[in-house]
């Protein structure tokens, strides 16, 4: 009985001791607890002592007695109702700790966060940092995080672990884990108590760039299939231009050789004579027929080049005849094509000025736009420099001028002349009474 006594007045000093160190709100209670600390440990050890001495049969002391002759149910009454006002303590302790804002707390909200989280100061050294932060640094670098600035610099530069990739370098950084997940690192200064810190964020981005790769699958699918459509359109436009001009070249040929007949027996017979301002009409509408077939002929170059011209955004004016001469002409498509390439390309220009003549005895033509010029000494390309070759051996120059505007210019002798020497011609665009070369 004396043992189980003192081991529960021990047990009740350490619960009121502690209760002591946990109260740190109420005076009162605190000096309560105190002295009933005291008074339990003096208990234990007077009991303690004469239980020993009577275990013994040594002589105790006076206290001794007094202590050993109260009766075991006050005491058992005493312990119980010193822990009853530990525990109270306890419990208050318990719920102050569900309402208020500790470390602890802090701590174990952001560790339920399902995002990355990371704070550290200007020399690495980390203040606070969670749970799914700690499992991101160690699926891409292998290992735990340990200095933040030094974390950064891995992100930015670090080799990764094998099945991790890096899909953007630039802020904020992007990374797909080995188990196919995407995750965005973000980083930004903050200040705590006038105290610079770093805070580096992890967010799962998976679904965003799934949507972005279908995105883009979707998109290329659809370019598939417009480019398609712009191919079959036109196929279908230069099916349905050739078929007018084949019914135009069989209806010339029909009345071309209904005439001759009519002719023939007009000049064969001697007596009709009557029907003369009648043929003279039809052999009229012939030529014009002829005529007008060799205009479009003339014209298929202009139209395929204004059909480009728009289907690129580009307001295409061209001024001046197109030469009857086939080479020219298509000589005429190729300048006007890597015109209309570079206006585009390069120079990101809304209009296109083509400017055709005859000048000094030769053909030219003057491509110019309203485009960006271009700031270093233009270099030949490709493009450029299959025309230039071209125009040489047609007998012609090229020249490329970019002062006021990006002009392209050419020239060529007329059919059956040779090639003079002289290689620029100084003919421009007219805009608002202003000449531009």
């Amino acid at each position: 009985m004396s043992a189980m006594i003192c081991s529960l007045l021990f047990l009740c000093f350490f619960l009121q001791a502690n209760a002591f160190l946990k109260e740190k709100s109420r005076r009162e209670v605190r000096t309560g607890l105190l002295v009933s600390s005291l008074l339990n440990l003096g208990l234990l050890i007077i009991f303690a002592a004469g239980a020993q001495k009577l275990a013994d049969k040594s002589t105790t002391s006076a206290i001794e007695n007094v202590v050993l002759g109260i009766p075991k149910i006050y005491i058992f009454l005493y312990i119980a109702m010193a822990s009853v006002v530990a525990g109270k303590v306890y419990y208050r302790q318990i719920c102050r700790s569900k309402t208020e804002i500790t470390n602890n707390t802090i701590r174990e909200a952001a560790d339920t966060l399902p995002m990355g989280l990371c704070f550290y100061d200007t020399n690495g050294q980390i203040q606070l940092i969670n749970k799914r932060m700690n499992q991101l640094g160690h699926k891409l670098r292998g290992k735990a995080i340990v200095n933040g600035e030094d974390f950064w610099e891995f992100l930015e530069e670090g080799s990764l672990v094998l099945g991790c990739k890096r899909l953007s370098r630039k802020s904020p950084m992007i990374f797909q884990m080995a188990d196919q997940t995407v995750w965005q690192f973000d980083r930004e200064e903050i200040y705590v108590r006038k105290k610079k810190m770093i805070q580096v964020t992890a967010s799962e981005r998976t679904m965003l760039y799934q949507l972005l790769k279908r995105q883009e699958e979707e998109n290329e699918e659809l370019k598939s299939i417009n480019k398609r459509l712009e191919v079959y359109a036109q196929r279908v436009e230069e099916l349905t231009r050739a078929r007018q001009r084949l019914d135009t070249k069989v209806r010339i040929h029909d009345t071309f050789g209904q005439i001759l007949m009519e002719t023939r027996y007009f000049l064969s017979s001697k007596t009709v004579k009557d029907k003369t301002d009648e043929l003279l009409k039809k052999w009229h509408h012939i030529i014009s027929l002829l005529q007008q077939e060799t205009k479009e002929e003339q014209e298929d170059a202009l139209y395929y080049l204004k059909n480009a011209a728009a289907s690129a955004g580009i307001k295409l004016k061209v001024t001046g005849k197109i030469p009857d001469d086939r080479s020219i002409q298509e000589l005429f498509l190729a300048a006007g094509a890597e015109a209309l390439t570079n206006a585009v390309r390069h120079g990101k220009a809304d209009n296109l000025w083509i400017e055709t003549g005859t000048e000094k005895g030769e053909i030219y033509f003057i491509c110019s736009n309203d485009g960006v010029i271009p700031q270093k000494k233009i270099t030949e390309g490709g493009g450029l420099s299959t025309l230039r070759q071209k125009t040489e051996l047609a007998g012609g120059s090229m020249k490329i001028t970019a002062e006021n505007v990006f002009s392209l210019k050419i020239r060529l002798p007329k059919a059956g002349e040779g090639r003079e020497n002289d290689t620029c011609i100084d003919c421009g665009r007219r805009s608002n009474g202003k000449k531009i070369v």
